[in-house]
């Protein structure tokens, strides 16, 4: 009953219900409890932690010093969060370890997936289909349009790049789902993963995305992991791809190039005149595709469009070196672990699979941190984050540590 508890809650997470961040904690709080016994933490873990307690508490600090955030409403259920989350996610996750295998917390990142993509179509339909008036043909017919109605939340309506990330997820298994299906083991996982995948990018197509693209192209980086393609054909295939992209590019820029270049661009030169955040950044850039000046203003609610240049336009330098102080170790050991487990192929697949589904957690958010501003990024996706990077991180191989 405690397992389906916490499945429940992951699914509830990713339909985000009323009081889904709630469901988050009251998941924290299972499975640190269904880890009690685990062994005492590493000392990695224990200064991850304590740099992503000061990440948090620095943070929240500087947000309430400019008056970014105050003490009450939901300015306070975000300052708790961003306290609480990073560390406890962390924490949690590493003692989850111990007692979890690859295939059962493959199954709750199933369920916040599923439950994500559900959500993705649930705002397609309530939106666009079930208006009056509506017809099947405005999914696609809408898939311009900046902000949809969704069927529940605190907001009548949201911007549609905060739905679209939901769909990401399932995009990151569709070559996952074909590789298992083609196998032969886990079939019927395969079938789940293959049309969930489909389902993601079809929403994808109805909201005009380009990002869920890019991470179905790279959910086949852990299928080549999983079959150890050696680093050579890794390097071929690279040089091919560049030469391919080089060549192409006049044809391709229309449809690749993304004003976010630009704005990273111009982010480098003027940051260093804003190293204590406050929204204070203001820049000038040369906007490549339609050839105009491109005005940026954090002063007027402007954002850079990627998590870390977020953080630094907003609070500065010092809590984003805590975050990646924290964060790169841990990354370090998450890898290896996540190429070790993807390698693993027992009679079954189960524990192989797992790995295949975390691993299309891990490239969506890394393609969310890259690409997608903090603020109208997914809150509990960035804190879930942190849960799965310290399963990775303290999961062993099952060579050297019982699944």
């Amino acid at each position: 009953m405690n397992w389906l508890f916490v499945v429940a809650a992951l699914a509830v997470m990713g339909l985000h219900l009323p009081k889904a961040f709630t469901a988050f904690y009251a998941l924290l709080a299972l499975l640190a409890w269904r880890s009690r016994s685990a062994a005492a933490p590493e000392p990695w873990l224990r200064r991850g932690c304590l740099l992503l307690l000061l990440f948090g508490l620095s943070y929240a600090a500087i947000s309430v010093h400019y008056g970014l955030w105050r003490f009450g409403g939901r300015d306070l259920l975000d300052l708790i969060s961003m306290l609480v989350l990073p560390a406890a996610g962390l924490w949690i996750g590493a003692r989850a370890a111990t007692q979890l295998s690859w295939r059962q917390m493959g199954w709750l990142w199933l369920a916040y997936g599923l439950g994500a993509l559900l959500y993705t179509w649930a705002v397609l339909l309530h939106g666009r289909v079930l208006v009056p008036g509506g017809e099947w043909l405005d999914l696609l017919r809408h898939r311009r349009d900046s902000v949809i109605a969704v069927p529940w939340g605190t907001d009548p309506s949201m911007n549609v790049r905060s739905i679209e990330q939901n769909a990401a997820l399932a995009a990151a298994w569709l070559v996952p789902g074909a590789w298992l299906l083609l196998r032969g083991l886990q079939r019927r996982l395969g079938l789940v993963l293959l049309v969930s995948g489909l389902a993601g990018l079809a929403a994808v197509l109805c909201f005009s995305g380009r990002l869920g693209w890019l991470v179905a192209a790279l959910g086949a980086v852990p299928v080549l992991v999983a079959l150890a393609v050696p680093r050579q054909w890794w390097l071929s295939a690279l040089a091919v791809g560049t030469g391919l992209l080089v060549a192409l590019w006049p044809r391709l820029r229309s449809r690749l190039y993304d004003e976010r270049f630009d704005r990273f661009a111009g982010f480098f030169p003027a940051a260093p005149s804003f190293p204590w955040g406050g929204n204070q950044l203001h820049f000038q850039a040369f906007d490549q595709q339609r050839q105009v000046l491109m005005q940026f203003d954090a002063r007027q609610g402007e954002l850079m469009h990627n998590v870390l240049f977020d953080i630094y336009v907003r609070v500065g330098w010092l809590p984003l070196l805590l975050l990646l102080l924290a964060l790169l170790p841990l990354l370090l050991r998450a890898l290896p672990n996540l190429a070790a487990a993807l390698r693993q192929s027992g009679p079954q697949g189960g524990e192989q699979a797992g790995a295949l589904i975390g691993a299309g957690l891990l490239i969506t958010l890394t393609v969310q941190w890259l690409f997608q501003p903090l603020i109208y990024g997914d809150g509990l996706l960035f804190y879930l984050g942190f849960l799965l990077l310290g399963y990775l991180a303290a999961k062993l191989p099952a060579t050297s540590a019982a699944a």
